[in-house]
């Protein structure tokens, strides 16, 4: 079951279910189409908005937890970050950049144009961005990922998909501003930055493949021995090793960085 609409539009204010009558009495629309809504508040399911009329509008949850979360964000100006950390696609364990903090900042916009990007929220710290995308049906894709990459913006995701019932103002605030277990980074440019300066002072080794066999020559940990050297085994020794930064099957590279571990730590 999806998030059940909480909020409406009363006289072109943001309202909790909780804070009108019951009924067309609410007198409210739908923060998406603009069409008006009943505030269904029975004895046996959660109190939510219903538009009056069948309609095909499904992006009305959406919009007004977005519009909330915008609201809960000017009123506090400030939002707890989780711990930024540097992630690898071998079996290393993440490295933490940073400890979870709180970020007070200066403006707030919903869904304004930063680049070619236009995310839910938008805050402004000492005039550099974060963008917040709060999550109902749709996650953050790869796509957009990459265009936060190639303008260097951070992207916070707000994951609010698994809530199936009223979502009340105090919980959202919660959610938005103190809570961390429904908060990541889909992209943080402080953890690139290091990842990528990692990667370059990495040595970069070629993987080699022997029948059902992937290694790479001149292990620094000295795993296995073939006569004229040491080499490792890519799945059994490489992926588990803490000096593999990152493979690419693609490009058949393993980087290694056995002579970078003062970086990590």
């Amino acid at each position: 079951m999806s998030l059940q609409l909480p909020y409406g539009i009363q006289a072109d204010t943001l309202k909790h279910i909780s804070e009108v009558e019951r009924g067309l009495n609410c007198n409210c629309k739908c923060p998406s189409c603009g069409e008006p809504l009943i505030a269904r508040k029975g004895k046996k399911t959660a109190h939510h908005f219903a538009h009056r009329q069948a309609s095909n509008c499904d992006t009305a949850t959406e919009t007004a937890l977005h519009l909330a979360a915008k609201e809960v964000l000017e009123a506090e100006k400030r939002i707890r970050l989780p711990d930024t950390e540097v992630t690898f696609n071998s079996f290393r364990e993440p490295f933490r950049l940073c400890k979870s903090r709180e970020l007070t900042f200066d403006r707030v916009w919903l869904e304004e144009p930063s680049g070619s990007m236009i995310p839910d929220v938008l805050i402004e710290k000492n005039d550099r961005e974060l963008a917040i995308e709060i999550k109902v049906s749709h996650e953050v894709d790869q796509k957009k990922r990459q265009k936060a990459r190639k303008q260097d913006l951070s992207v916070l995701e707000i994951d609010l998909s698994k809530f199936n019932r009223e979502l009340s103002p105090d919980r959202l605030h919660d959610l938005v501003v103190e809570g961390l277990e429904y908060k990541s980074w889909s992209y943080n440019r402080r953890a690139q930055l290091y990842r990528d300066r990692l990667l370059q002072a990495s040595r970069r080794k070629m993987i080699q493949e022997t029948g059902m066999s992937m290694w790479v020559q001149d292990c620094p940990r000295e795993y296995r021995s073939n006569g004229s050297g040491y080499y490792a085994l890519v799945v059994d020794d490489c992926w588990h090793c803490r000096h593999c930064v990152h493979h690419d099957r693609e490009e058949g590279i393993i980087y290694c960085a056995a002579n970078q571990t003062t970086m990590a730590h």
